[in-house]
């Protein structure tokens, strides 16, 4: 018996959480190779499953801080370990979205396999770490699968 595994996907963008970077309809590609044998780093865009009870959407999104950092929104920006971070990317302030989620101006530790994501047009991004909390790059415990990453965004 073979499978065969198909390590690119070609998407569609659907809406306006990514832009300037990526525009609605814009093609681009995952590469879900990608973190078989590495990690997300800061900056890479990623599409992440989310699921809600049986329903499950697939997300795009910016990750902005990973394992081991600290990451904080305070006053429409984000600081990461300290610091705040410019984002010459994104477009607009930083609002806290759900404050039981992700509170202003409290400092999150991100743990081992935690990625903080979020939309470059942040007006527009209603998914991201501000209203779901972390997402996951690997799978650690099959039965509490919230998020999950499935591989890194790339267009020609």
């Amino acid at each position: 018996m073979f499978f065969i595994i198909k390590p690119v996907d070609k998407l569609q963008i659907a809406g306006q959480n990514m832009m300037p970077t990526y525009q609605n309809k814009q093609i681009v590609w995952l590469n879900k190779s990608a973190y078989w044998f590495g990690k997300p780093k800061r900056g890479d865009i990623v599409v992440f499953i989310e699921n809600r009870g049986s329903d499950h959407y697939e997300r795009i999104y910016r990750v902005i801080a990973i394992p081991e950092d600290a990451v904080k929104i305070q006053n429409g920006a984000v600081y990461l370990n300290s610091q705040e971070i410019q984002e010459s990317y994104s477009q607009g302030r930083t609002e806290i979205l759900k404050p039981d989620v992700i509170a202003e101006g409290k400092d999150y530790t991100l743990k081992d396999n935690e990625y903080f994501v979020l939309g470059d047009n942040r007006a527009d991004s209603k998914y991201d770490s501000r209203s779901i909390g972390m997402v996951n790059a690997h799978v650690t415990d099959v039965s509490n699968i919230h998020t999950l990453i499935l591989g890194k965004v790339f267009s020609f």
